[in-house]
């Protein structure tokens, strides 16, 4: 009855028994159900490198919920930023100061600049790979960067963007 109802809605693993939340069997129909499913799972399950591999796969977020060791897991952190640049909050701060992580974060979604180590806020190309997406990006850049001719001038092709140019903002990092 269990694995039918996490095959159906991985999401239903939080009311799965504790003895079933740590069954491989049941954590992986779930995990390939809905990734965000690995958040029910045991530790020993959000610590299983095939497991949380498919969750991240199904749903990038799901790094949120996998064990401190696999954050470290730079193959696991790339897949999930390449599906969802956003992940990149829930990467470890070694990660999120990785240069080649955060661009492939930026490349999938350039607001993911706001979850990148605060030293990438003043890199010239990445703000301007991030604001050719998403002029919005630019409220993350160090002020030195937002005078920058160059990246001044992509933000003035979004005109209703200016105001954001102007407005200074403490970038978002965890």
């Amino acid at each position: 009855v269990v694995l039918a109802a996490v095959r159906s809605d991985g999401l239903a693993l939080q009311h799965a028994a504790e003895c079933l939340r740590d069954d491989k069997d049941v954590v992986m129909a779930a995990v390939e159900s809905q990734g965000g499913g690995l958040r029910y799972a045991s530790e020993g399950m959000q610590s299983d490198r095939e497991v949380v591999l498919v969750a991240v796969a199904n749903h990038a977020m799901a790094l949120k919920y996998i064990s401190q060791d696999l954050h470290q897991d730079r193959a696991l952190v790339v897949a999930a930023v390449r599906s969802s640049g956003q992940a990149l909050e829930y990467a470890s701060e070694e990660m999120r100061n990785d240069r080649a992580i955060v661009s492939e974060a930026i490349a999938n979604d350039g607001m993911s600049l706001r979850y990148a180590a605060a030293r990438f806020h003043a890199d010239k190309a990445l703000v301007m790979a991030a604001a050719k997406q998403n002029p919005h990006v630019i409220r993350f850049a160090t002020e030195e960067l937002k005078q920058d001719p160059d990246v001044a001038a992509l933000i003035s092709d979004h005109q209703c963007f200016r105001a954001a140019a102007d407005t200074p903002q403490t970038p978002k990092t965890p």
